[in-house]
């Protein structure tokens, strides 16, 4: 790599996991950096009646736009989180893909209308939490 120009690079492959270490320079010296450290959030707009959620949207935030259903599937990483914003007059569904278990299923599976918030996170492989007013 010391002898390549950052043009000359091969591209990674996305999205990135966060573990890949990135130099940047810190006070004046070089420094490595895991990847997750520099991921800025991101929106994901919602304005279908379903979505499926992904390893890539680890750590985005969920603008919903339209009454829809999300399921969560199985094989989502472990430490995944994201969370949700409903519009007012929305109301969002939260369905378990095969496999996948709830630690708060008394809690409800449906994020109530007009902005409310969810957090979606595994914490145990294929077993999710979610947060917030549900019924």
């Amino acid at each position: 790599m010391a002898n390549k120009k950052i043009s000359e690079l091969t591209s990674a492959t996305l999205p990135l996991s966060g573990t890949e270490e990135l130099a940047i320079v810190q006070g004046g010296e070089t420094k490595k950096v895991a990847a997750s450290d520099l991921i800025i959030q991101q929106y994901v707009d919602i304005s279908t009646s379903t979505y499926t959620i992904t390893n890539a949207d680890h750590n985005k935030i969920f603008r919903i736009h339209t009454t829809c259903t999300i399921t969560i599937p199985s094989g989502l990483i472990t430490d995944f989180t994201c969370t949700g914003l409903n519009d007012n007059g929305v109301v969002t569904n939260f369905a378990l893909g095969a496999g996948v278990t709830s630690s708060t299923n008394s809690d409800g599976t449906t994020l109530a209308s007009g902005k409310m918030f969810a957090l979606i996170m595994t914490n145990v492989a294929n077993t999710i939490s979610i947060k917030g007013e549900l019924t």
